[in-house]
């Protein structure tokens, strides 16, 4: 085989190779030639700015949490409506009742993957998910107002359909803030909003169906989506001027925070956290598509979601077929 076949893929691979490093060190020097030189900071001072940082962002990334809950709430308080008639007001069978359930997942499977698309490439992704939850809670709200189960059917479509965008897109703005060490804690507590939603779902649902049933002519169920709609629509517009976006562009940090910020995230990835020029749209999604760590996360997600699935929808019918219809 000739030799100087081989020669331009080696020099290709070459190009590139410097033209990567030429990116990062473009990036590094930007940190460099501005009004701060973080690069060279005093390792004491940059400590004490990366604490700073961090209890700034962890204060602010707490309504994520919040967020998680009332994503929850919304969509399943649909099982503690059942309770106080919803099923018998509207006149569904089991099988329909069930379909209404399920019916949520398909709008949430379908959008999941087209909305981080879309919010990787938004400046400010704070304002993305508040309006998206600002929706959500529109029709979360205007679940209160079905007559029957077209209408029933179609609000949750449309409520999974738009919930979907909130989970991917708060660990994409996690992921471009700390570092992966950090980043398991993070979302370890992001995650334990699923289980406070379980136990505050049933306190406000009691609540509301003991006190609300009959008032101003309506069916308590009703109100307990009025009510819950109409809380996560406030969390949405405070959402917006509290979240963080992105490290080049967030309110409320000084400049120095923003520079060690996106140090931090040039170190832990050893790159600059931008998109290659030479990848498209769907390069990053030919990526998860083709890595098998996703595959085995998709079995243990869908495991985890199943059996807090039994919890959330049936245990309230459960309780109420043994004599317990207020629990």
């Amino acid at each position: 085989m000739d030799p100087t076949k081989e020669r331009p893929s080696s020099l290709d691979s070459n190009e590139k190779s410097s033209s990567n490093n030429l990116e990062n060190s473009n990036h590094t020097s930007k940190l460099d030639n501005g009004n701060l030189n973080v690069a060279q900071m005093d390792p004491a001072h940059r400590a004490a700015v990366e604490k700073r940082l961090k209890r700034k962002l962890d204060t602010r990334c707490a309504l994520f949490v919040l967020i998680y809950i009332m994503n929850y709430l919304d969509r399943n308080n649909i099982a503690a409506a059942r309770l106080k008639g919803l099923q018998d007001d509207l006149k569904l069978s089991d099988t329909q009742y069930a379909t209404c359930l399920s019916i949520l997942y398909v709008g949430y499977i379908l959008m999941q993957v087209p909305s981080n698309i879309m919010i990787n490439r938004i400046s400010r992704p704070s304002l993305y998910i508040s309006v998206v939850m600002l929706v959500w809670g529109v029709i979360s709200t205007l679940t209160g107002v079905v007559h029957n189960f077209g209408g029933m059917v179609a609000t949750r479509f449309l409520l999974g359909f738009i919930e979907a965008a909130f989970l991917p897109g708060a660990l994409l703005i996690l992921s471009k803030w700390y570092t992966s060490r950090e980043l398991a804690l993070r979302n370890a507590i992001l995650f334990c909003g699923n289980l406070i939603s379980n136990a505050f779902s049933a306190l406000i649902g009691a609540g509301v169906l003991s006190n609300m049933q009959g008032v101003m002519g309506h069916s308590a169920w009703r109100w307990l989506f009025w009510i819950e709609g109409a809380i996560t629509m406030a969390v949405a517009i405070s959402a917006a001027f509290i979240l963080p976006d992105l490290p080049t562009n967030t309110r409320g940090f000084t400049e120095e925070e923003l520079h060690v910020a996106q140090l931090r995230m040039t170190e832990d990835v050893g790159e600059a956290d931008t998109d290659s020029a030479e990848q498209g749209v769907f390069g990053g999604l030919m990526m998860v598509v083709t890595d098998v760590k996703v595959y085995v996360m998709m079995i243990v997600f869908t495991a985890y979601t199943l059996g807090l699935s039994f919890n959330a929808f049936f245990v309230s019918h459960f309780m109420s077929s043994v004599g317990r219809s207020n629990c």
